[in-house]
């Protein structure tokens, strides 16, 4: 059995993420943790009333998130990290929790957008010893 962690930022892509797990893995799955990474920048520009208030609604939301998947993965949790980058918040918290797994959705950024905003599976892949499953997802146009 696997103890996952999968990074979640209630994107439609971590969001993917999470459906893949459910439908795909969740028989191999035996412990599953969200990590949401709240950027110290962030933190910077709140004064310490707003870091409360915004910490406490990560909070409800991920007991939220938590509760549904439990429904098909008995062993879910979640944790709330801080660090300046996500990839390395990510990957610290694994390996120091000995997780067998990182998932992740992955945007799908065009060449200009990775340029500019950089990749977080990307710099995982780049990063981590532990296996990684990026979630692919793809942008669907309409004709």
């Amino acid at each position: 059995m696997i103890k996952a962690i999968l990074g979640y930022d209630f994107s439609e892509y971590a969001e993917k993420a999470i459906k893949f797990t459910i439908n795909n893995l969740s028989n191999r799955i035996h412990y599953l943790e969200l990590i949401y990474v709240i950027g110290l920048n962030k933190l910077v520009i709140l004064n310490s009333e707003e870091i409360y208030r915004f910490k406490a609604e990560i909070e409800k939301k991920l007991q939220e998130k938590v509760s549904e998947i439990s429904k098909y993965i008995t062993e879910c949790k979640y944790t709330i990290a801080y660090g300046e980058d996500i990839s390395d918040t990510i990957y610290k918290y694994a390996k120091e929790n000995k997780f067998d797994l990182i998932i992740i959705g992955r945007r799908g950024l065009n060449k200009i957008e990775y340029a500019l905003v950089g990749s977080v599976s990307g710099k995982l892949l780049k990063i981590s010893d532990i296996p990684i499953l990026i979630i692919e997802s793809y942008k669907i146009y309409d004709s």
